[in-house]
């Protein structure tokens, strides 16, 4: 019932399988003794600076939200009702 050769069960899955073996992921690093690598250091930096930027975005927010609820407090404390009640 198949078109392919016995023992084959899905040729194209094979294929599929080793087109990634084109492209070696590997990668080799060769450091001299005494020096060390600022990989951790550089993230680290990164997401304080980032947490930084974070905090003062959110400060920023919150500050003009208290001012926005106080200036509408200011209006509708001076504010006339529209029907007044005899």
């Amino acid at each position: 019932m198949s078109n392919h050769a016995h023992g084959e069960k899905n040729p194209s899955a094979k294929k599929k399988h080793g087109e990634g073996e084109d492209k070696s992921t590997k990668r080799h690093v060769y450091v001299e003794p005494g020096v060390q690598i600022d990989l951790v250091k550089d993230l680290r930096d990164k997401y304080e600076r980032s947490e930084n930027e974070s905090t003062t975005y959110n400060n920023k927010q919150l500050l003009l939200t208290k001012v926005s609820a106080a200036l509408l407090l200011i209006r509708n404390i001076h504010r006339r009702p529209i029907v007044e009640f005899p």
